[in-house]
């Protein structure tokens, strides 16, 4: 699995995860992640907050600066809210509707998370349908459960973490 982090003087561009390598997502796999960064001014600390992520340990990523201008005001707001739910949680698309001032429709926020081009720094895989439907993932679903069960303690990267630059 591939992550390409991008990012310039004005903050992180996007974060990209690549396609999946298999149909589905398997608890039980071994998976191996390639974090590739592009771009001549990392965020200082962010290589070692990703590896402690994928190591299972909660991480506040809300100190690294985005390149807001990349994305529209709405959608702004609804990924600061999608960031405030705590490691390991999930909500409803409902739930964060209504945190939003004024608060908006589960469909538009789902719409908004779906351009989110910063996932894992803004945790839109946290967000799920009522009743416990996974819902949807600009990534695909296999990412978002492999991201949720991350969280849950239930799988970790320790020891299989790779950072390029190119």
């Amino acid at each position: 699995m591939r992550i390409l982090v991008s990012s310039s003087l004005q903050g992180l561009r996007e974060v990209l995860l690549s396609p999946w390598p298999s149909a589905e997502f398997s608890e039980s796999a071994r998976y191996r992640i390639k974090i590739l960064f592009s771009g001549e001014f990392p965020p200082e600390g962010l290589r070692d907050d990703l590896r402690a992520y994928f190591c299972g340990q909660a991480v506040d990523f809300s100190t690294y600066p985005v390149y807001w201008q990349a994305v529209s005001s709405f959608v702004q707001k609804t990924l600061k809210a999608a960031q405030t739910i705590p490691w390991g949680e999930t909500r409803t698309y409902g739930w964060l509707s209504s945190q939003l001032e004024p608060p908006s429709s589960p469909r538009a926020v789902g719409q908004a998370l779906g351009q989110n081009p910063w996932p894992i720094i803004f945790p839109c895989h946290r967000i799920i349908g009522r009743g416990g439907y996974i819902g949807g993932f600009s990534s695909g679903l296999a990412w978002k459960k492999f991201l949720l069960s991350l969280e849950k303690g239930k799988i970790s990267l320790s020891g299989r973490v790779e950072f390029l630059n190119f």
